[in-house]
This record gives C-alpha cells, sequence and structure tokens, in this order.
C-alpha cells in the first residue's frame, strides 16, 4: 500500500527530492473537501508532521470522521483534545525523529481488529464536535468577550486605536 502526501505545506520540496525514486509514495497536491474524503474513504491512517504551531488542524477532523486513525504532531492544538493516545491514535513531537517514526511503525503494524477498534473511536470521539458544538463555542466565547471588554489605559493606545480605523500600512500589503 503507497504512502500518500496530500497538499504542499512546509519542507514539501526537500521531501519530493529525497523520495524521488520511490514508487511507494504518491504526492499530491492541495485537495479540495470532496476529493480529501475519497482519499481518507481508503486511507489506513492520517498522519499530520506539523512542525509549526497549527491552530487547529482541521484535517484530524476529517480523518476521524471517516474513522480514520491519526497520528498527529503535538504543534497542532486538535492533538491534546480529540486525538487519545492508544485509543484513536497517537501524538508525537515533530523534532525527534525516532517519535515520528515509530508512531508510523505503529500504526502500519496495526492488526484488523485493532485498526478497527481505533476506527471506532475516531468515529464517537469526533461525533460530539458538530456545528452544535461550534455554534455554542463561538456563541459562548462572543458572551464572554462583551462581559469581559478590556479597558484601554494607555493614553497611546486609546489614540493609536482612535486614529488607526482599520487601515493597512502600504508595506503591509
Amino acid at each position: 500500500m503507497p504512502l500518500v502526501m496530500v497538499g504542499e505545506g512546509y519542507c514539501h520540496q526537500e521531501i519530493v527530492d529525497i523520495l524521488k525514486d520511490c514508487s511507494q509514495v504518491i504526492f499530491l497536491p492541495f485537495q479540495d473537501r470532496e476529493k480529501v474524503r475519497e482519499i481518507f474513504v481508503q486511507a489506513r491512517a492520517l498522519f499530520l508532521p506539523s512542525y509549526k504551531i497549527e491552530t487547529w488542524g482541521m484535517v484530524v477532523n476529517e480523518a476521524m470522521a471517516a474513522g480514520v486513525p491519526v497520528a498527529v504532531s503535538n504543534q497542532c492544538g486538535c492533538a491534546t483534545t480529540i486525538v487519545k493516545p492508544g485509543e484513536n491514535g497517537f501524538i508525537f513531537d515533530p523534532d525527534d525523529p525516532h517519535a515520528m517514526v515509530k508512531a508510523m511503525q505503529t500504526l502500519e503494524k496495526m492488526s484488523s481488529e485493532e485498526w478497527q477498534r481505533f476506527s471506532d473511536h475516531s468515529r464517537r470521539i469526533i461525533a460530539g464536535w458538530g456545528v452544535e458544538r461550534f455554534s455554542q463555542g463561538a456563541y459562548d466565547a462572543c458572551r464572554y468577550a462583551a462581559a469581559h471588554q478590556r479597558r484601554l489605559w494607555n493614553p497611546m493606545d486609546y489614540l493609536i486605536m482612535r486614529l488607526w480605523q482599520g487601515r493597512i500600512a502600504s508595506d503591509d500589503l
């Protein structure tokens, strides 16, 4: 079964160069939602090696919804929230090559029974992360922000905010 790498993130070209002669690796560019769903239906696992801090990592939600076990970098915001090590996946440090290899090997060596158990756990965990939960979280965040407005104490902060009016400096464009 080939390794399919989707997207063109950090170190993409370096990885392509290293594996250029390896027929067991397929590189795909960014894929739309429908194509990603097709890929996950056939996938054995998702391996997300984010090296830089990633706010959440929505692809993990998508994989879990498809019943895919996951191995996720500890740089992804979702890692400690929806990845349950030993239940539906693994969390690893992207700065530790041995930890990354171990996670990949563990996923690869899973028996059919283990894989099914991880798959079932992924679906069960992510089932509670639908639109209702998102909407309630957004509503709660807005209520919290409205109730805890921070007053600008520094007169310079106040002046800058009044003069700025949402404009972007031409150097930023």
